[in-house]
C-alpha cells in the first residue's frame, strides 16, 4: 500500500458540505455539484449555482436489510456507478479549466463522504486507498462514509477490499 511521499493534487478540486452548508460555497468556483438526496426530495440548485447539477437519490442506510425493515431505498451499486461516471465528465472538463465540484448530502457525514471517497479513489489508483482516505479526512474531519457505497465502490473500482480495509 503506497501511502507516504505521494502527490496528492488532483486533477480538480472536491469538497463536502451538507446541505445547509451549500451557501458556504458561493465564492469558491464550484462548477459542478453532486447533490445526494432522498428519494423524492431533490435539492432545489441554488441561484448562486451556475453550472452542472448532478442528483443521486438514496437513503444513508448501510445494509439493505436495515433499509427494506424501513421501507427505504438503500444505495445501489448502479447509484454509485454512476457517481463514478460523473466524477469522468468532470476529470474531462479539467482537462481544458479549472473544476471544482461540490457533493453534498443531508449531513455531509455519510453519502456525500461515501462518494467523494469513491471519487479520490478513483483518481489516485488502485494501491492509494489509505491515502484517499487520509486526503478525504483533511477536506472533511467529520467524514464517516457509508458503507455500502465504499462496498460498492470497491466492487466497482476492482480494489479487492483495499477501499473498505482503509475506510474502517
Amino acid at each position: 500500500m503506497q501511502t507516504q511521499n505521494i502527490d496528492l493534487a488532483l486533477p480538480y478540486a472536491i469538497s463536502v458540505c451538507g446541505v445547509g452548508e451549500l451557501s458556504q460555497f458561493k465564492t469558491l468556483g464550484i462548477t459542478h455539484l453532486l447533490s445526494i438526496d432522498s428519494p423524492g426530495t431533490p435539492t432545489t440548485t441554488p441561484g448562486w449555482f451556475k453550472g452542472t447539477h448532478w442528483h443521486v437519490a438514496f437513503v444513508d442506510f448501510e445494509s439493505k436489510k436495515m433499509a427494506a425493515i424501513f421501507g427505504a431505498t438503500p444505495p445501489a451499486k448502479k447509484d454509485v456507478a454512476l457517481i463514478l461516471e460523473l466524477s469522468e465528465m468532470c476529470l474531462a472538463n479539467s482537462r481544458t479549466c479549472d473544476t471544482h465540484l461540490l457533493i453534498h448530502c443531508l449531513a455531509g457525514v455519510s453519502r456525500s463522504t461515501a462518494a467523494a471517497y469513491a471519487i479520490i479513489c478513483k483518481l489516485l489508483g488502485p494501491g492509494y486507498e489509505e491515502a484517499a482516505f487520509e486526503y478525504l479526512l483533511n477536506i472533511r474531519p467529520c467524514a464517516s462514509p457509508n458503507r455500502l457505497v465504499v462496498k460498492y465502490a470497491d466492487q466497482l473500482l476492482n480494489r479487492k477490499g483495499a477501499m473498505v480495509k482503509a475506510a474502517t
